[in-house]
C-alpha cells in the first residue's frame, strides 16, 4: 500500500493531505481486479473531484499535488466536473499557473467570482482558500 492509498484509508485528501469526505469508490469491472479503481472526494480546500487509483503514486510530488489541488478547487467553483486520471494528468498539471504573477491573477479571479458587487464582504478563510492561489499552504503566498 502506497502513501496516497494509506492517506485515503484515513479519509485524507490525496491532494492537500487534510481531512476529506470520500463519498464513493468505484470498482473496476476488469476480471481479477478487486481493487478500487477511483475515489470520489469532497474536500473543504480542494473541492469536489474524482481521482483514479493509477494516479495516486504521482502524488508523491508536492508540485503535482499543488497544481491538482488548485485545479480541483477552481473547477469546483466553476461547477465543472473533474476526474483526474493517467490520460489527463499532464494536461491538468499544465493548466496550473507557474509564475507568481499568474498565481496572483488566479487568486484575484477566484475572489472576483465570489463577489457580485463592490460592497460585498469577501468571505476568505486563509486556512482553506489558499488553494485559489495554487500554493502549498496558507503561509506560502510569497
Amino acid at each position: 500500500m502506497g502513501i496516497a492509498e494509506l492517506m485515503l484509508s484515513k479519509n485524507d485528501c490525496p491532494l492537500c493531505r487534510q481531512s476529506a469526505n470520500i463519498m464513493a469508490t468505484g470498482i473496476s469491472g476488469v476480471p481479477g481486479n478487486s481493487g478500487t479503481d477511483f475515489y470520489d472526494l469532497e474536500c473543504v480546500r480542494c473541492g469536489h473531484f474524482s481521482i483514479k487509483h493509477d494516479v495516486l503514486e504521482e502524488l508523491q510530488n508536492p508540485e503535482v499535488r499543488v497544481a491538482l489541488s488548485g485545479i480541483a478547487r477552481e473547477w469546483t467553483e466553476l461547477k465543472r466536473p473533474l476526474e483526474i486520471n493517467k490520460d489527463n494528468l499532464q494536461s491538468l498539471i499544465n493548466l496550473a499557473p507557474k509564475t507568481f504573477a499568474d498565481k496572483k491573477r488566479k487568486l484575484l479571479q477566484s475572489l472576483a467570482r465570489k463577489c457580485n458587487t463592490y460592497h460585498y464582504d469577501l468571505p476568505f478563510n486563509s486556512d482553506e482558500d489558499y488553494t485559489y492561489a495554487y500554493v502549498c499552504s496558507s503561509t506560502d503566498y510569497g
